[in-house]
């Protein structure tokens, strides 16, 4: 009896059409199986991705100048920012200090509107109304002629019947703004000259002759800068002119009263400087 035939041994095409139509059969029987299949074939792609960032990200990344060709975008924009900036700050420091000097343009004649009171109560006031004054006039005058120089203070020179004879009533008025100073000339300011030089009184306080009220606080930029320096040496002018005609006046008594010279000599300070300025400043800027 013949053996019977071998069945044929089925080729790699067949096989793997077989293979393919099993999944495909399998896919369509189990569609949860086709699912799970697609998403771990994402994860891989998904994981494979992850990986090449990784990779990258772990490069260490390169330095390079500021004027490299790649940075030209930033440079560009750099530039231009920095320009925009430069000229508003250009513009706004050249508009405020166009304002600021240009309140500095007329200070020689606004000086002249800062007003600075003299009252001269020298021999005005009893008991001292008998002596003959020889410091308040002369004071008054040199303000009257320092009016008439190119940059001066406002000097306004006050009867004491303004006051009504109280030198505590100008200070008021400094101290409520009426001036920004006042040189008072004291009702005994001569009276007590003369009676140092002819008593020989060694006790005697050039000082004590007129004062300076003023108040600093009121404005320091201004008296610092605009007042003092004007009102100090108007002071100083009028020290050396009263101390000059003073001593004039007490050589020619001397030459013939031997006495009145062997007095003088005990009270020096009442030659010179004979006389002086106390200042009271009501408000200072500084404690």
């Amino acid at each position: 009896m013949p053996p019977p035939n071998p069945r044929p041994a089925a080729s790699d095409e067949d096989s793997n059409g077989d293979e393919h139509k099993t999944s495909e059969e399998m896919k369509d029987r189990d569609p949860q199986a086709g699912a799970n299949q697609r998403d771990s074939r994402q994860g891989e792609v998904k994981g494979e991705e992850q990986n090449g960032d990784q990779e990258q990200q772990t490069e260490t990344p390169q330095p390079v100048g500021f004027f490299d060709k790649r940075l030209r975008h930033v440079r560009d924009e750099a530039v231009t920012k920095w320009c925009i900036t430069t000229a508003v700050l250009m513009a706004f420091i050249i508009a405020v200090l166009s304002l600021y000097w240009g309140v500095f343009t007329k200070v020689d004649q606004n000086v002249g509107t800062l007003a600075i009171y003299v009252v001269d109560f020298d021999g005005q006031v009893a008991p001292y109304d008998r002596v003959q004054p020889v410091f308040g006039p002369t004071i008054t005058r040199m303000a009257e002629t320092a009016l008439q120089e190119r940059v001066h203070l406002g000097y306004q020179v006050h009867p004491p019947t303004k006051f009504n004879f109280d030198p505590v009533q100008v200070r008021q008025a400094v101290y409520d703004w009426d001036a920004w100073a006042a040189i008072i000339i004291n009702a005994n300011a001569t009276a007590l000259l003369r009676s140092a030089v002819h008593n020989g009184n060694a006790s005697y306080d050039p000082m004590g002759a007129c004062q300076l009220i003023y108040i600093d606080s009121r404005d320091d930029t201004n008296w610092y800068d605009f007042i003092s320096p004007l009102i100090r040496p108007f002071m100083t002018e009028a020290t050396a002119m009263v101390g000059t005609q003073w001593a004039q006046q007490v050589l020619q008594n001397a030459s013939t009263n031997p006495a009145l010279t062997r007095s003088a000599l005990q009270a020096p300070q009442a030659l010179s400087p004979a006389i002086g300025f106390s200042e009271y400043n009501l408000r200072p800027f500084y404690p």
